[in-house]
Parts: C-alpha cells; structure tokens; sequence
C-alpha cells in the first residue's frame, strides 16, 4: 500500500478563485462577516 501527498496551496487557490467569480458582492460581504463572527466564538 502506498500513500501520497497532495500540495494544498494550490488547490486553496484555485477554489478561492471560483469561489470570488460566483459569489455577488452583497454575499461575499455577509459571508466575510460570518466568519469573522465564527473567529470571535473560538
């Protein structure tokens, strides 16, 4: 059995990168904001 590795830093990227090409500004704002509310939680 062998095991491998994927880099993640480009994978990040390229969803973040769909991720800003579908969202609206309005909904990319609100969801800025529930992060930011989940962060303060922790």
């Amino acid at each position: 059995m062998s095991c491998f590795s994927v880099r993640t830093d480009s994978l990040n990227e390229a969803i973040c990168e769909d991720m800003f090409k579908v969202l609206k500004p309005a909904e990319l704002e609100l969801a800025l904001a529930a992060v930011d509310e989940l962060e303060q939680r922790d």
